[in-house]
């Protein structure tokens, strides 16, 4: 059972025909079935106990054995390619939403209006609606990686997925309008950026997870590096000495000497255990990437 992320094809192409091609008989003296991995980091409420896992079989048998294998959470499909498929929709859909969300973000502040108090307007809808919030970009594994696998396939076949690439048009440069949204708030500080400290709470690619492949802060980080006169990223999360693009991660707590020192605090992963309400009564200026500090009227806080 092949459960890694993939595009269409795959199963045939990596697995049953060099099976076959060594003598197997795919569905009699072997069985191949495609049945993607379905995991949220961090999130409590659902697990793989009680995760629906979609199953689908070069043939019946295999699709038989593959579901009682997986037991009550299976979900059959037909077919292995519309299992594979599916699971790169499902990851393609979250990556498109996710770039709506961060362009009306952008929207948002041309019109003066807070993106995340829209966004939860739009969210009291009961039909009709998922709510996606904005932020400094896509990180993780999967997401921002998955619906490539979709393109590179479609390349092979002579058409483009006109909606993953403008996804990834808003998607990457995110990093960039919050390194310019800081530059701003600088200025209308009558700072010089070159000359200010900023502080990033938080730099794994997603709340209460220490995991930072593709974490968008860290894009962040490298676009600050070298136009800043220091930065300092504290992320609590992880247990070991870390470095990211050259800047050494601060693993202690936050100190008020660390805010008081900051001309701009910016919140990069809004990890739990950060004590907020500490961090706002202690900080200079605070960008909320993150919408932490929701409801607050404090005109120190600058929103996404």
């Amino acid at each position: 059972i092949l459960e890694s992320t993939t595009y269409p094809g795959t199963t045939q192409e990596f697995i049953a025909t060099p099976l076959e091609e060594k003598g197997f008989t795919v569905g009699e003296n072997i069985f191949v079935a495609y049945s993607p991995e379905r995991i949220d980091p961090g999130n409590e409420n659902y697990n793989l106990d009680n995760t629906e896992k979609i199953v689908g079989g070069m043939t019946k048998n295999c699709t038989e054995l593959a579901s009682s294998i997986i037991g009550k959470t299976a979900v059959v499909v037909s077919n292995v390619q519309t299992a594979e498929l599916t699971k790169i929709f499902e990851n393609t859909f979250r990556w498109v939403n996710i770039a709506l969300s961060n362009e009306m973000a952008q929207v948002c502040n041309s019109l003066d209006i807070d993106v995340f108090e829209m966004i939860n307007g739009a969210g009291t809808k009961p039909y009709g609606f998922m709510q996606f919030n904005p932020g400094i970009g896509v990180g993780g594994h999967c997401i921002p990686v998955d619906p490539f696998y979709l393109t590179h396939i479609m390349e092979r076949n002579g058409r483009r997925v006109k909606m993953i690439d403008a996804a990834a048009s808003v998607n990457n440069n995110m990093s960039e309008y919050i390194y310019y949204r800081i530059l701003e708030n600088m200025n209308q500080q009558e700072k010089l950026l070159k000359k200010s400290n900023i502080v990033i709470l938080g730099a794994t690619y997603k709340e209460n997870v220490s995991d930072f492949r593709e974490s968008p802060v860290l894009d962040l980080i490298k676009k600050l590096e070298g136009n800043v006169n220091k930065i300092t990223v504290i992320e609590p999360s992880v247990n070991m000495t870390h470095q990211i693009q050259g800047v050494d991660v601060l693993l202690n707590e936050v100190t008020d000497e660390i805010l008081a020192t900051a001309d701009l605090v910016v919140v990069g992963t809004a990890h739990s255990s950060f004590n907020w309400e500490h961090i706002l009564e202690n900080s200079p200026a605070i960008f909320d990437t993150k919408n932490v500090f929701e409801g607050s009227t404090d005109d120190k806080i600058m929103r996404l």
